[in-house]
């Protein structure tokens, strides 16, 4: 959007392509002619065109009926005391009353790995950042990329809303949507797509994903 962003662009552009990343450079033109919706204040671009994206709870979801259909075994509403560690590895897991003894442990508790007893995780390395979203419903859709801005994305998704995000905000674990967070999603946004300004929204959503080290 400005000569700061086009200094930040290029030298993103150039250590990528040094490590033989796929990396396009777009000037203004260029970038809209791919998405006509995108803002006339936008300068310049850079294209991945071999990025795509996943819907994680669609993904979870299949990764968690992939793992069954191969014979994997769910212990839920149980709590993980602590990683039992035996001659400085880790052997298995305390649960409430129970031990299971395993080859491999993986901490996998996102923001809460940090808490878990023997997991090796100091809570200044992983800590939860609260991030807001709100979903915007256009019809037809608006645009076919995945287009990001420094504080700002927009994802499209298949069924025509636009995903635009984030707020990251170190509030603890408190998973929830807040007026201010809430209006400064669209502020962020409204450079990448203006045509969204009349779009009604669909709804709102918050999560606390790992946050940046202390």
């Amino acid at each position: 959007l400005d000569e700061a962003g086009d200094q930040e662009l290029v030298q993103r552009h150039a250590w990528q392509q040094r490590r033989g990343l796929n990396v396009a450079w777009l000037s203004g033109d260029e970038v809209r002619a791919r998405e006509p919706a995108l803002g006339p204040a936008i300068r310049a671009a850079l294209e991945y065109p071999e990025d795509g994206q996943v819907n994680a709870r669609e993904l979870a979801r299949a990764f968690s009926q992939a793992a069954a259909a191969a014979g994997a075994r769910f212990v839920t509403g149980r709590y993980v005391r602590r990683v039992v560690i035996a001659k400085g590895a880790a052997t298995g897991v305390e649960l409430d009353g129970e031990t299971l003894s395993a080859g491999a442990v993986v901490v996998a508790a996102g923001s809460w790995s940090g808490l878990v007893e023997g997991g090796g995780v100091p809570a200044t390395v992983v800590r939860p950042a609260r991030g807001q979203l709100v979903s915007i419903e256009t019809r037809p859709p608006l645009f076919r990329h995945v287009v990001a801005l420094r504080g700002g994305y927009l994802v499209p998704r298949r069924d025509g809303t636009v995903l635009a995000g984030s707020t990251v905000e170190i509030a603890g674990f408190r998973k929830q949507v807040t007026v201010g967070g809430l209006a400064g999603v669209p502020t962020r946004a409204r450079p990448l797509g203006p045509a969204l300004a009349g779009a009604p929204g669909a709804g709102t959503r918050s999560d606390v994903p790992p946050g940046p080290e202390e």
